[in-house]
């Protein structure tokens, strides 16, 4: 089991199979992976071996366990700090006052609490046909859930479009994409890039475009 497991593992019967892994296709042939030629000990000493693996292996299972618990502790305190900050500021000796919303609770004294469409706008992404994806370089790039990753918006795994794209979805930096389980800031970027419709794009506020504009 162990030698199966490292040959998979470390990809050694892919230089002997058919097709493409990537694409769910690769296989092994039987006549060729009954002719492959493997390590054979003595079966006692396989039993050490076996033996060794077992002990070690658990040792290991167990300390990946104890840092998934470690790492799961360290999420909810990220997001209880995030939530705190947001929610009721960084004063904790600031006055508060009833928001009127039950989930929100109390909030500073001086801050507003206001509709998003006051604040900004929501957009639902871009929906496109097979056959308008194109290489790089002939057309939009394209930000899909895939694009938004855990901390930051990667730019690999691209999509790119050709077709009409209304100026509305090209975002702009400072623009947030929003999952169902995650949202990111988009990072300023020299190229166009749109959103799909799986993501929804919440423009910067409307009252920071105004003061932008007056500084003008």
């Amino acid at each position: 089991m162990y030698l199966f497991q490292a040959g998979y593992k470390n990809k050694i019967f892919y230089a002997f199979g058919q097709g493409s892994s990537q694409l769910g296709r690769w296989r092994f042939p039987t006549e060729q992976f009954n002719s492959f030629k493997f390590p054979n000990p003595p079966f006692q000493e396989q039993k050490q071996i076996a033996t060794f693996l077992d002990r070690e292996t658990a040792k290991i299972d167990e300390l990946i366990a104890e840092q998934k618990n470690l790492i799961e502790l360290l999420k909810e305190k990220r997001q209880a700090v995030i939530s705190h900050a947001v929610t009721k500021g960084l004063n904790p000796s600031a006055p508060m006052k009833n928001s009127g919303i039950e989930w929100l609770g109390e909030v500073p004294e001086h801050w507003e609490v206001k509709r998003l469409k006051h604040l900004g706008k929501a957009l639902i992404g871009l929906t496109y046909d097979p056959t308008e994806v194109v290489e790089e370089g002939e057309g939009t790039l394209v930000l899909r859930s895939s694009n938004v990753q855990e901390g930051l918006i990667v730019f690999d795994d691209n999509v790119f479009v050709n077709k009409e794209i209304p100026e509305k979805l090209v975002t702009r930096d400072g623009d947030i994409l929003t999952l169902r389980d995650r949202s990111r800031v988009v990072p300023r970027n020299d190229s166009a890039c749109v959103f799909t419709k799986r993501s929804v794009v919440k423009m910067q506020a409307l009252r920071n475009r105004v003061e932008s504009l007056e500084s003008m």
